[in-house]
């Protein structure tokens, strides 16, 4: 039931995706691991070439987050310092606020409709990704769904609409059963949960006393890390925050984050010891 329509928004074409391979993520998990907002280009370069990139594909790839606005920079004598930006930092700081808040069920979804012709099919991809990374979930092609306000984040993009572009902002009011539904739609629930289930079985066999007797510091301590809590932020970050009346009977990520929250106190310290070398180097 479509309850309210709150007119046309406009929208803009800027940025590109952010690369689903393994090395654009490192650059946020850096900036997470080492609990910094600001790095500067050398200090972010080093740990960089532990986990795996030449110093050049190192530089690369900063350069090229940055030219996509996913990261900024800031001149510091002869130094760059950079931070996360633009959908990148969206994403990570909703990440890092994951499961501090639930909000309550209002009884209905805030909601974007939109209508973008094929011609403006690179707006309407950076739309949809956008509102991913902004706590969103697709119900139907077209149909954009949160169960919180979170126009706010998007509004970069809806401030100039492409030629043709037909935007409504409206909400979208339902009964508990049918939301639980809609919920388990747009945010894919199941295959989530899937995911979830896959990842707690290899953070239980990192976390077992046969694994955990492997000596890792250094350079490898932050590989092992990345490689293991890596991966599981990325999908951490496709959950939503529901309200209790629309979880899934079957949920595993409160699960998850207690075995994630072990790992880290696990594997850290080493991990720390080295990053505190790289920083002050």
């Amino acid at each position: 039931m479509l309850t309210t329509v709150k007119g046309t928004v406009a929208a803009a074409t800027t940025g590109r995706a952010v690369s689903r391979g393994r090395s654009a993520r490192l650059v946020p998990f850096l900036f997470g691991v080492t609990a910094r907002t600001e790095l500067p280009g050398p200090v972010l370069v080093r740990p960089l070439c532990d986990l795996g990139l030449t110093p050049g594909a190192g530089r690369a790839l900063i350069a090229r987050l940055r030219a996509d606005g996913y990261l900024a920079g800031t001149p510091d004598g002869r130094r760059v310092r950079y931070r996360l930006d633009g959908d990148l930092a969206r994403g990570f700081d909703r990440l890092r606020a994951a499961g501090s808040q639930v909000p309550p069920w209002a009884g209905h979804f805030d909601a974007l409709i939109y209508q973008v012709g094929e011609d403006q099919r690179a707006f309407r991809d950076q739309l949809r990704r956008s509102a991913v990374l902004a706590g969103f979930g697709l119900l139907a092609p077209g149909v954009l769904i949160s169960v919180t306000d979170r126009f706010e984040t998007l509004q970069p993009l809806l401030s100039q609409a492409p030629p043709g572009a037909v935007l409504y902002r409206s909400r979208l009011a339902m009964d508990d059963p049918t939301a639980a539904a809609a919920a388990a739609q747009a945010w894919n629930l199941a295959e989530l949960d899937q995911t979830y289930r896959r990842h707690l079985c290899d953070m239980h066999a990192a976390l077992s006393p046969t694994a955990r007797t492997i000596e890792r510091t250094g350079g490898a301590a932050l590989r092992h890390f990345a490689d293991l809590i890596g991966p599981v932020f990325v999908d951490m970050l496709r959950a939503p925050v529901l309200p209790p009346p629309l979880e899934p009977t079957s949920w595993a990520l409160a699960e998850l984050r207690v075995a994630v929250s072990h790992a880290q106190q696990a594997y850290f310290p080493p991990v720390s010891a080295h990053l505190r070398t790289l920083l002050t180097a």
